[in-house]
Order: C-alpha cells, then sequence, then structure tokens
C-alpha cells in the first residue's frame, strides 16, 4: 500500500469509529462505549497525521511516539512541514486542542507544545472530547488534501 493509501486508511477507519453510535439506553456502558470509540478515533487520527508526515517527507523516520518532538525540534524548511509545526505550536489551533485532547486520553504530560491562550483554553473546556475529534478529523482530512496539492511537483 502506497503511503497516501495508508494516510487515507487511517483517515477512513477514524471516519468510521466517530460514526459509531453505541446501541442502549445512555447509561454507564454506553458512555463507557462512546469514550471507546472516541478514543480509538483520536488514536487513528493520530496515526493518520503521522502517516502524512512520512507521506511528505520520508526522508525522515517519523514515530508515532515521537513525531512531535521531532517536529518541533528540527529545523523545518519544507512548506508543507512548516504549515503543520505552526498549527502544533498555535494555542489556539485545531491541532493544538486535538494534541491536548490526545494527552489526556493517553494520560499523557502536556509535550513540548502547551495551549498558551487563555480564550482557547475556555473554548476547549466548554467542548467535548467528540466536538474535538470530529473537528480534528474534519480539518486532517483537509489539510492532507491541501498540502498533497502544494506537495506535487510540476
Amino acid at each position: 500500500m502506497s503511503q497516501r493509501g495508508e494516510t487515507n486508511q487511517w483517515l477512513y477507519h477514524a471516519g468510521l469509529l466517530l460514526a459509531q453510535t453505541p446501541q442502549g439506553q445512555d447509561d454507564i456502558e454506553h458512555r463507557a462505549q462512546q469514550a471507546a470509540f472516541e478514543r480509538a478515533a483520536a488514536l487513528m487520527l493520530e496515526r493518520g497525521l503521522v502517516s502524512l508526515l512520512r507521506e511528505l517527507d520520508d526522508m525522515r523516520a517519523w514515530g508515532v511516539a515521537h513525531w512531535r518532538e521531532q517536529l518541533a525540534g528540527e529545523d523545518i524548511a519544507q512548506a508543507e512541514l512548516s504549515q503543520i509545526k505552526s498549527l502544533l505550536t498555535d494555542g489556539d489551533s485545531w491541532l493544538s486542542r486535538f494534541m491536548s485532547c490526545l494527552d489526556a486520553i493517553d494520560g499523557r504530560p502536556s509535550g513540548p507544545v502547551a495551549v498558551t491562550s487563555s480564550a482557547s483554553m475556555i473554548a476547549t473546556s466548554r467542548r467535548t472530547q467528540r466536538d474535538t475529534v470530529d473537528d480534528a478529523a474534519g480539518a486532517l482530512k483537509a489539510l492532507a488534501g491541501a498540502l498533497r496539492s502544494t506537495n506535487e511537483e510540476w
């Protein structure tokens, strides 16, 4: 499978998980199932993002565990990667909010990218995890399309 195909597959599977609505009443089991679907979708979106990084720059070894540090720590000359890096470091961006959501899901302490804006902290606290993951799924699909078109050699 091509790297582009792998990226698309991760994004598609995340979308399928987000579309799942557990059957049953609004009880503890229902909420636990919904949380599991959301968590799985978020983790798949992260893998999709890492796959997109590999797709855009196959010269670096992008790892799922260390992609944030790699992106934040290196001088990035490639425009597409710079755009992702700026989204990651902008506390008000969808990617920054998604990373905060991922950190909360995984119980990870916030990495090198911290939310610095009090406005985004307030907005994030009002939003559900589901909203954040849904927004990230749509934004990541749009970003992949945009970055792919700018990354093509003419």
